[in-house]
């Protein structure tokens, strides 16, 4: 959507935590003010952050999955939470990478709200903890994640999964009352009171 821009760069939350560099941001122009010299993105102003790995290996599983964690640690100011999604061209096979989920997870002692949202390798799977699909699908064994082989169309479909979850959790409207207060669009107005 028109209302979002990407880069990349660093999320800093207002008590000056900050993430690990990031391959790809998806923010909001209209809250941004760091990001055009510094490459630093106020929490409040991200939407999603995408790892992209050549080759996703345990290795490199296990970098995004701490980066990552780092992210979702980040306390924002506004309601929702940061949509955290890795994306690759080539990978270990499905069982693999879900079994090195399940051992990453328990070697770093994660939990569950600071794993990634979506997981696509090009042209083969997508992995996601969206609830919808979940209601759909039961999650394998008991990993909070169901795996959809998809091949070709991995890359809309986790495309797709990235523009809804903005279109729904990140509405401009709530994010100008929080920093201009009142905002009015053609007949409707919000007033922060």
């Amino acid at each position: 959507p028109d209302f979002f821009k990407y880069g990349d760069g660093i999320l800093i939350d207002p008590s000056g935590n900050k993430s690990s560099q990031q391959d790809i941001i998806i923010y909001s122009p209209y809250m941004s003010i760091l990001t055009q010299v510094s490459k630093l993105f106020p929490i409040d102003s991200v939407f999603s952050t995408i790892e992209v790995k050549t080759t996703l290996n345990k290795t490199e599983l296990k970098k995004s999955m701490k980066s990552i964690s780092k992210v979702k640690r980040l306390k924002k100011s506004l309601n929702g939470n940061i949509k955290c999604n890795i994306f690759a061209y080539n990978s270990d096979s499905s069982d693999t990478i879900f079994k090195n989920i399940n051992e990453i997870k328990r070697e770093l002692s994660l939990g569950n709200e600071e794993l990634f949202d979506n997981l696509c390798v090009n042209g083969s799977f997508l992995i996601t903890n969206n609830s919808l699909l979940k209601s759909l699908s039961k999650p394998q064994k008991d990993y909070s994640y169901i795996l959809m082989n998809l091949k070709e169309k991995s890359l809309p479909y986790f495309l797709d999964l990235i523009v809804d979850a903005a279109s729904s959790n990140l509405h401009p409207i709530p994010i100008f009352m929080k920093y201009l207060g009142y905002f009015k669009m053609e007949i409707q107005e919000w007033k922060l009171e």
